[in-house]
């Protein structure tokens, strides 16, 4: 029981990151592109 709740957390967590990679990355190149040109 214990065991699941702390996959679900792990879990959680891996998602966060991945949304807060995906946000600052796509707000990196939103920053980025019109010093490249683009």
């Amino acid at each position: 029981m214990q065991n699941s709740k702390k996959l679900a957390e792990r879990s959680e967590r891996v998602r966060y990151e991945q949304n807060n990679r995906d946000y600052l990355r796509s707000g990196y190149l939103r920053h980025r592109l019109p010093f490249m040109g683009g």
